[in-house]
């Protein structure tokens, strides 16, 4: 998003496996809680082998984790500014993918 901060973790019931840990602090001044819940109750519910799953959310006073799985292939919004054009045709085709 556009005020948190990701970083790279482990596991801790498998140390073996990567994961990514975003963290929203509670001062940034557009921290909203009732944002963040439906954040997560999407993700919950976007059960998908194409979707990044969160494994787990953790709080604390001065912010909320949520550890999610690693996807490293790059962000989409820079593969789309490379293309240097995104047409409604490629939009379908990366649809057609995720579903």
């Amino acid at each position: 998003g556009a005020f948190a901060v990701c970083r790279l973790g482990k596991s801790k019931a498998t140390p073996d496996l990567k994961v990514a840990v975003k963290t929203v602090l509670r001062s940034h001044p557009h921290f909203d809680m009732k944002a963040l819940n439906h954040e997560i109750t999407i993700m919950r519910a976007a059960n998908h082998p194409k979707c990044i799953g969160l494994i787990e959310v953790i709080e604390d006073k001065q912010a909320v984790h949520l550890v999610e799985e690693l996807a490293s292939g790059g962000e989409l919004f820079d593969r789309i500014v490379a293309l240097g054009r995104f047409t409604e045709k490629d939009a379908v085709f990366l649809v057609h993918q995720v579903w």
